[in-house]
């Protein structure tokens, strides 16, 4: 009975010893065409002081004696726009030289009716465009969105135009950055669709807004089609 008991108290330590040292050490093989290859986990990233919590998918690791970091978790952390463009197999990290679309690059944190959605102007269907809703009771308002740039963005460009099937009367889009007017366009029954350019440079905080109608024939709707900021 004693030495079935020790072989038990045995078993049970080198069990032990086995999830410790899994725990402890979470060592990985990589099979890299027939060449295992050992993956070390564990590395820590430190940033300013503070340590960065990072999901399990984030991890850094070292392999070959050469340590790999997750670029877009440290430019998240950094507040530094990063874009995969699979087109060209590239890594953008910072300002993006080529131009991106705007609303889903630099998302608004808030907003107040802006959207972007399909539109269509003499005919043509815009998708992923910036307008107001089509119709809203109650009087004329504004619709609007503010977006983080942090001073890392130069310019806007795209096409504003007038929606299809609605009225004629005279509305505005502006661009304001950090409280301050940049660019604003008027939009009516006889604007074809034009394309714009607005300098953004230096712009931390930079605030959309689009004046529209309290119905779809109470006066033009404004579309931003083809945003995009670099």
């Amino acid at each position: 009975m004693k030495k079935r008991l020790k072989a038990l108290q045995i078993k049970g330590f080198v069990a032990g010893v086995i999830v410790t040292v899994m725990l402890t050490a979470t060592v990985a093989f990589a099979n890299t065409g027939g060449v295992m290859r050992e993956l070390l986990y564990g590395v820590s990233i430190n940033l300013n002081g503070q340590v960065l919590e990072l999901a399990d998918i984030d991890r850094p690791f070292i392999i070959d004696g050469r340590t790999f970091l997750p670029v877009r978790a440290i430019s998240e952390a950094l507040d530094i726009p990063i874009e995969w463009h699979g087109a060209t197999r590239t890594v953008y990290v910072g300002t993006i030289p080529h131009g991106a679309p705007f609303w889903t690059t630099v998302p608004p944190f808030e907003s107040s009716r802006m959207q972007s959605r399909t539109v269509n102007m003499l005919g043509n269907a815009y998708a992923s465009s910036i307008a107001a809703p089509a119709g809203h009771g109650g009087s004329a308002h504004i619709s609007w969105s503010h977006h983080n740039l942090n001073g890392q963005f130069n310019t806007i460009t795209g096409t504003i135009g007038r929606e299809d099937g609605s009225g004629n009367g005279s509305r505005n889009i502006s661009f304001i950055g950090d409280g301050r007017p940049l660019a604003s366009f008027s939009v009516d029954g006889s604007t074809i669709p034009t394309d714009i350019s607005v300098d953004v440079r230096g712009v931390l905080v930079l605030r959309v807004e689009i004046q529209a109608p309290s119905n779809p024939a109470g006066g033009a709707r404004i579309a931003f089609a083809n945003a995009m900021i670099q």
